[in-house]
């Protein structure tokens, strides 16, 4: 069975959507798609200056054509800037569908940088949002979250995209950074046990002035 890249497989797929325009800001974790998109004419990329201007116009787009709005951008603060059109999408029953990246999967849970969980933060304003950890489940997610957020009472649908590995095609290798090292954390002013300090974390003048008269 001859396979094809993660990136090759998404553009695919949003072409068999019939996707026609893709509002989308790139960034480190989804430049790969982004090169991808860029290989090929059918689809036409609309480059906006911020991501909240991104998800607004693809809102605007799904009303005036009936279609379904679809949006990429990157992962942490380019995620978290979609909040509000997915909030207006939901309430408004507009059909989007938006991929996020995501940094690789060693690093979630590790306040890596750019890590957000855009999943559990959109959670209550989109009819559906998962996280794909597998390649191989790719194309079936991007078939029901187009369908998902066209049929019913139409709403926003959220894909969070992680890298697929540095060995399996796909791979933006770019959000593959080894964890950042253990720094112990540094010993806080008058806690002894485990009680709630108000001012653990002197100002250095307050530190000076305690140096100066023995104070702790």
């Amino acid at each position: 069975m001859k396979q094809i890249t993660g990136n090759k497989l998404l553009v695919k797929a949003l072409k068999e959507e019939g996707v026609e325009y893709l509002f989308g800001y790139p960034g480190a974790c989804t430049i790969d798609i982004s090169d991808e998109l860029y290989k090929q004419d059918e689809i036409k990329i609309v480059l906006p200056r911020h991501e909240q201007a991104l998800v607004h116009e693809a809102d605007a787009y799904a009303r005036t054509t009936g279609k379904v709005g679809v949006c990429l951008v990157t992962s942490g603060p380019g995620a978290t800037n979609l909040v509000t059109g997915l909030a207006t999408a939901n309430y408004d029953s507009v059909p989007l569908v938006c991929f996020t990246g995501q940094v690789a999967r060693h690093l979630i849970g590790n306040d890596a940088f750019q890590e957000v969980d855009i999943v559990g933060i959109t959670r209550s304003i989109t009819k559906y949002g998962v996280t794909v950890r597998n390649r191989e489940d790719l194309g079936r997610i991007i078939k029901e979250a187009f369908y998902i957020a066209r049929t019913g009472k139409p709403g926003p649908v959220l894909i969070d995209l992680l890298p697929w590995g540095a060995d399996t095609p796909g791979c933006a290798g770019r959000c593959t950074a080894a964890p950042a090292p253990q720094i112990p954390a540094p010993q806080r002013w008058g806690c002894r046990g485990p009680r709630i300090c108000c001012g653990a974390w002197p100002h250095p003048a307050r530190r000076r002035w305690n140096d100066r008269t023995g104070r702790r």
